[in-house]
């Protein structure tokens, strides 16, 4: 662990004071990186953050003045990804002075009732604010450079371990010229028991929700998540339940048959997805034939699982959010335990 820290301080160091040629070897294993169950405690939004009035097209103006790049970063009062975010990445020393040299971060809770500005004139609360632009995971951060809210520069949905964090500052800020970033782990993907060889989905529309597991084999956090997430004896049972393949970004040219009975090759669906991020789960609740939702950002067993729920019980169609849906569950079921 203390060599991973002082490997990936050593590499900002060197790439922001020297600017030369480094490559990275970096390595996730064994790493536990966020208590996923840990709801109630939050972690202080840091100082340094923008002190803003909200509204974003001004600060967006400032930021671009001062050659930076606008950060909104969303979040949650008990979020565990939030609180993570904050003491693994944002308090990391290196990546902290990082950020305030090249960017202005404005916080939004998406249950607060402070008012904001849009660049079109209108003014909303945080929560309306949050709904349009489509906040499903917290933390979410957004990164807005001259192309405004229309089309976010970079878009992070939920939490991102500090090296994949750091990589994605350095390349959204434009200081990754010289930069190689390869992570350390072994070139295989992870099969599970519930992956189907039957890659033709319309066979299955409407017998049984629909989950493609997008990876690619060079990926830590894929193992990672195999490891804890994937493994659980609940997302087991869950997912044996759902008909599920894995897709290897590296066989583009293999044919998929989608829920709507249009055949195309992996190359072309994931780009067309625009998936930048893996594992990247995508996935069809019952009959649906268009995705309903992905999974695409480091999560744990609590966040898979309820995901999971979330689409198998249909309560997408009628609940958008889901959080706010994964709100009212919990609070339902401590209710039936008498909390």
């Amino acid at each position: 662990m203390f060599y991973y820290a002082k490997l990936l301080t050593t590499i900002f160091i060197m790439l922001l004071s020297m600017g030369t040629n480094i490559t990275a070897q970096q390595s996730t294993k064994d790493i536990k990186w966020v208590d996923g169950d840990d709801f109630g405690k939050s972690a202080q939004i840091p100082y340094w953050f923008k002190d803003s009035f909200l509204e974003i097209e001004l600060d967006l103006e400032e930021a671009l003045d001062e050659e930076k790049l606008l950060m909104l970063y969303f979040h949650q009062e008990g979020c565990p990804y939030c609180k993570a975010t904050i003491e693994k990445n944002f308090s990391d020393p290196t990546t902290k002075d990082f950020i305030q040299e090249n960017f202005d971060v404005v916080e939004i809770n998406i249950r607060g009732s402070r008012s904001i500005t849009l660049p079109n004139g209108d003014v909303v609360d945080e929560k309306v604010f949050s709904k349009l632009m489509q906040i499903q995971y917290t933390p979410t951060i957004l990164i807005l450079d001259d192309n405004g809210l229309n089309e976010p520069l970079e878009r992070m949905n939920g939490f991102r371990p500090l090296p994949v964090f750091q990589e994605a500052l350095l390349v959204v800020s434009g200081k990754d010229e010289e930069l190689g970033f390869t992570l350390e782990s072994e070139p295989h993907l992870v099969k599970e028991i519930y992956f189907s060889e039957n890659f033709d989905l319309s066979t299955f529309t409407g017998e049984k929700p629909i989950a493609i597991f997008i990876e690619k084999r060079d990926c830590a956090i894929c193992q990672q998540m195999h490891r804890e997430a994937f493994a659980s004896k609940e997302n087991y049972k869950a997912l044996n339940d759902w008909h599920v393949i894995q897709i290897d970004i590296d066989e583009a040219d293999q044919e998929i048959i989608l829920p709507n009975g249009i055949s195309q090759k992996i190359g072309d669906f994931i780009e067309g997805r625009g998936v930048d991020f893996f594992p990247t789960i995508i996935l069809y609740g019952l009959g649906e034939t268009e995705e309903t939702f992905r999974m695409d950002s480091y999560l744990t067993n609590y966040g898979v699982r309820s995901t999971l729920q979330y689409i198998e019980s249909g309560d997408y169609k009628s609940q958008p959010s889901l959080q706010r849906w994964a709100d009212k569950t919990r609070v339902a079921r401590r209710a039936a335990r008498g909390d």
